[in-house]
């Protein structure tokens, strides 16, 4: 499906490339465990602001470390530990929509809400994007940081220096991470983040999914369609929804989203992503069988 909405479903992104550890890894470590490496994702569909027509998607993807020290009670028996985040690396996946053709625009990370451009702390500067001819654009970078982005931090898409903000969005912890793996004789893997319920075109009293996509192994500068199918991975079964199409970048990767205008089940149900002329490449079960709640 072409970005815009359409019956059950409409816009959005996700994340990155996998810094560190991947989603098998991160459920073989314990959260809890000192010096700990786990995985954090954040993720907001973003907005126009200002009577733009700019919108798009952030993902945030990657490890942070718990560090600490355990000292022993006058007993011998009691201990205490104490914990603190460690710096990890954090990958950032950014998707622009609506810009004009050519056109560069600046991405950063800040604190707060989508408020105003000017006095912002704690930012985050990614590289600037420069609008493909169908005013897409699309940058993928690392970040070494302390934070997790998961409350407290938006994402801003603005002209050149600040001055204007077009597009904006308050980062969040998606409700659940979906691995995508190679599906039969396919070549790409990713993740997909879905969180629900959520409002969605505007509007409060219309709940419905946010569904997250970033793969890699794509065939580069491709379109490959993706759906959510009502049966598990391997099950022939017919489309639910269908989510906003991948564009892969000379690297094969990509990231799209696309906040339904339902709420999808969350079990027995499946994420697909097809090659150009609708072959399996990959996919992943949500629920027990295949998705992990965060």
């Amino acid at each position: 499906m072409r970005r815009g909405m359409a019956g059950g479903a409409a816009v959005l992104l996700l994340v990155a490339m996998v810094v560190g550890p991947g989603p098998g890894a991160a459920r073989a470590v314990s959260p809890n465990a000192v010096g700990a490496v786990t995985l954090s994702y954040a993720a907001t569909l973003l907005t126009p602001q200002g009577g733009s027509k700019v919108a798009g998607a952030v993902a945030v993807m990657g490890s942070t470390n718990n560090s600490g020290s355990t000292a022993s009670g006058g007993n011998g028996k009691s201990t205490r530990t104490s914990k603190t985040a460690g710096a990890g690396n954090m990958a950032v996946a950014v998707i622009v929509s609506g810009l004009k053709p050519g056109a560069k625009a600046d991405v950063r990370l800040v604190q707060g809400g989508c408020t105003s451009a000017s006095a912002r702390k704690g930012a985050y500067q990614l590289p600037q994007v420069l609008a493909l001819p169908s005013g897409d654009a699309m940058v993928i970078t690392t970040i070494t940081t302390t934070q997790t982005f998961v409350r407290g931090y938006a994402t801003e898409v603005t002209t050149p220096g600040g001055a204007q903000v077009l597009a904006c969005g308050v980062l969040h912890k998606p409700g659940m991470v979906i691995p995508l793996k190679p599906d039969m004789g396919g070549r790409a893997s990713g993740t997909a983040l879905l969180t629900a319920p959520v409002d969605v075109m505007g509007s409060k009293m219309l709940k419905g999914t946010e569904v997250i996509v970033y793969a890699t192994g794509l065939q580069p500068g491709l379109v490959h369609p993706n759906h959510i199918h009502a049966g598990p991975c391997g099950v022939p079964s017919h489309i639910m929804y269908s989510l906003i199409d991948l564009v892969a970048d000379s690297g094969g990767r990509a990231i799209e989203g696309t906040p339904v205008t339902d709420v999808v089940p969350m079990q027995g149900v499946s994420l697909h992503i097809h090659t150009n002329t609708m072959k399996p490449d990959a996919c992943g079960n949500l629920g027990s069988s295949g998705g992990t709640g965060m």
